[in-house]
């Protein structure tokens, strides 16, 4: 049987292990087909979570400027020490020189596409950070496909889109009760290490940006619903570096939030799955992931979700979903009070969630893209 070997980017499940990207690439791993040699490469030995797949590390810093050079140069370097078929990103930035037939399928909560939708950053972005993105879109113009979920408005790229079937990663199965209700599954053992986290036994969940701009944009919209019910419903923050946290502090002082909000510890993305089943509801006042993202997340795991309005949103969630204007923090707030404290209607929503989700653990996805690598190649 002919395989392709394909090296897959593992920057982000060495350096932002708990974001879209990170989460989706775990996610297509799970589906791959017997047919694909996947190879990850890293620019860290690999963490312990991240068994029973081949690795190829080169080391290499956490900095803007160091993943400037991983993309651009590291990654084809890889690809073609290793003979490999083809180089997957899941982050919206693909090589602009170099030989490698690349592709993506984009986790990221600030995709290309979605520029139009989003509000001016307040903060200017350094140099390096610029250097990047302007790199970025020159690679756009070079990758042999764009992976897209079907169903979503295709985005503005200047490269050809494959729509293939949306997915999340199997361990967000909702797991059947014998009344066959969804059940939450957190015992210790289906919570990994997540069992030694003080965690209430209420609370809402955020995972989404983790910048200053949008935890800002996002405690401005807790803070209507933190004076009436954010001592029973605390918001657990997930996903926040050390930065992040500092800015946080200074947030909740800004907002008089301080008791209602937490940032969580670092965990591993094993413990992911049981924290979302154990939310009240997923809060994400903030720009959508096409792949891997946290509505995606609490959808298959059957939970009301209160998140911004966009087109992108709009196609993904469907009727499941509470949405509100972005830039409306109070209507944002009032819908995240609606669903905690209107039972009914956090029911409408879970049941929603359930069905909107129901095809995102198919093995479909797999068979699909190792058409859409085969498409691309013999184009090549």
């Amino acid at each position: 049987m002919h395989t392709l070997r394909i090296i897959y980017d593992g920057w982000p499940l060495v350096r932002r292990p708990l974001g879209p990207a990170a989460l989706h690439l775990l996610a297509l791993l799970a589906y791959l087909p017997s047919e694909v040699e996947p190879v990850i490469a890293l620019p860290a030995p690999p963490p312990g979570w991240l068994k029973n797949i081949p690795t190829k590390v080169h080391s290499t810093p956490d900095t803007d400027i160091a993943h400037l050079e991983w993309e651009q140069r590291r990654l084809p370097q890889l690809a073609r020490a290793l003979d490999a078929s083809l180089l997957h990103l899941t982050t919206p930035a693909a090589p602009l020189f170099g030989q490698p037939v690349s592709v993506i399928s984009p986790g990221s909560f600030n995709e290309l596409h979605q520029r139009g939708e989003h509000p001016v950053l307040k903060e200017p972005k350094p140099l390096s950070v610029r250097l990047r993105e302007s790199l970025a879109r020159g690679g756009l113009s070079r990758v042999r496909g764009i992976f897209w979920p079907a169903g979503l408005p295709p985005p503005d790229l200047p490269a050809p889109i494959f729509f293939l079937p949306q997915v999340v990663h199997p361990s967000f199965t909702p797991t059947p009760e014998p009344g066959g209700e969804i059940g939450d599954n957190n015992s210790p053992s289906a919570m990994g290490s997540l069992h030694r986290v003080d965690l209430p036994e209420t609370y809402v969940l955020y995972h989404g940006p983790t910048s200053a701009f949008w935890l800002e944009h996002t405690l401005q919209a807790w803070s209507w619903v933190a004076s009436s019910i954010g001592e029973y419903y605390p918001m657990l923050l997930l996903g926040l570096d050390r930065q992040a946290r500092r800015t946080l502090t200074g947030l909740e002082a800004k907002f008089n939030v301080s008791g209602s909000v937490r940032a969580l510890p670092s965990l591993s993305p094993d413990d992911i799955p049981a924290l979302y089943r154990g939310c009240s509801a997923l809060f994400h006042p903030t720009p959508l992931s096409p792949w891997g993202g946290p509505v995606n997340s609490a959808l298959a795991c059957g939970k009301p979700v209160i998140a911004a309005e966009s087109t992108l949103a709009d196609a993904l969630v469907g009727s499941a979903a509470y949405l509100a204007p972005l830039d409306d923090a109070r209507a944002l707030g009032a819908a995240l009070i609606t669903v905690l404290v209107e039972e009914e209607v956090a029911e409408k929503l879970s049941l929603a969630a359930q069905k909107q989700a129901a095809g995102w653990h198919s093995s479909t996805f797999g068979q699909e893209l190792l058409a859409a690598y085969h498409e691309i190649l013999s184009a090549s």
